[in-house]
């Protein structure tokens, strides 16, 4: 199997996913923008990955439009970045940054547009890598302000004085520093020569981004149709539920039974839950019924 279809299959699997936590999110606020807006970024680009290794195996010549619409989603996405860090922190300082970048990206993608950034594209084993021409320095430049830039805002958000502020630049930290790291990576790899790419690391980065929002453990940061958490926890107790009746329904009595599934029930509920109103809503029973069980079973 080509290793070009391992690259599609990664940008495809990334897209998918993303594209299905996007779908989850139920919020309407300036935040939730900032959120779709990278998301849609971000589906855009994995789904080209998927384009791009299906020309590289049937034909590798007429990669390089495709190439050019994907490096261009790479400056919106940076911007999408910066436009959640700025969102976050609300700050003068941050729509100052955001302003100065949006003209730099400007100008960066007129330079692209004009080939004075990269001559052509090379295939490697694995990937495509673009061939610098004279100013791409230039670009680099652009790429470490850039990623510099959005991490200094966030930074800043964990020192203002509003809490809520600094617990969102919090997440928002450890969400998008995968996405920073593997871009910063590539950028200090291919200054030092090495045929470094984002390919695979990528759609990577972004789903782990994703995925630390949406179980930020307050669920507030963005608002979802089900905390997955809750999901997470359910399907453990049922895992729980369903091992020990494969091992044991054979010779113990049914009443018995039935008691030790309840028990696993209500202890998994109360163990995620601080109140019995919380723990009845997240087994979908009453709360009157809840507490009957575990006046009956569990003994509290």
């Amino acid at each position: 199997m080509s290793s070009y279809y391992w690259l599609g299959l990664v940008g495809a699997a990334a897209a998918i996913a993303q594209g299905w936590m996007l779908f989850k999110t139920k919020s309407h606020t300036t935040l939730s923008s900032a959120f779709t807006i990278l998301s849609l970024i971000l589906i855009l680009q994995h789904s080209l990955e998927f384009v791009i290794s299906l020309l590289l195996v049937s034909n590798p010549d007429s990669i390089v439009p495709a190439m050019h619409v994907f490096m261009a989603t790479l400056y919106f996405m940076a911007l999408a970045m910066m436009n959640m860090a700025k969102t976050i922190v609300g700050s003068k300082l941050a729509d100052f940054a955001f302003n100065v970048l949006a003209v730099m990206t400007a100008g960066i993608m007129l330079m692209h547009a004009n080939g004075m950034l990269f001559q052509s594209f090379t295939l490697t084993e694995y990937s495509v890598i673009s061939t610098p021409s004279e100013y791409q320095g230039i670009w680099f430049m652009y790429a470490s302000i850039l990623l510099t830039s959005i991490a200094g805002v966030l930074v800043s958000g964990v020192y203002d004085d509003n809490k809520e502020v600094n617990r969102r630049s919090w997440v928002a930290i450890k969400a998008l520093s995968p996405i920073i790291i593997c871009s910063m990576s590539v950028v200090i790899l291919r200054q030092f020569g090495i045929n470094a790419s984002t390919a695979i690391a990528l759609p990577f980065a972004s789903s782990i981004m994703l995925a630390i929002l949406m179980l930020e453990e307050k669920n507030e940061f963005l608002v979802f149709e089900e905390n997955l958490k809750d999901r997470w926890a359910r399907t453990v107790i049922k895992l729980r539920v369903g091992f020990y009746v494969l091992f044991n329904w054979h010779g113990t009595d049914r009443k018995e039974l039935l008691k030790t599934i309840d028990t696993i029930l209500i202890t998994g509920a109360m163990k995620r839950k601080s109140t019995a109103s919380d723990a009845a809503e997240f087994l979908n029973i009453p709360r009157n019924t809840l507490n009957n069980l575990r006046q009956k079973n569990v003994g509290s």
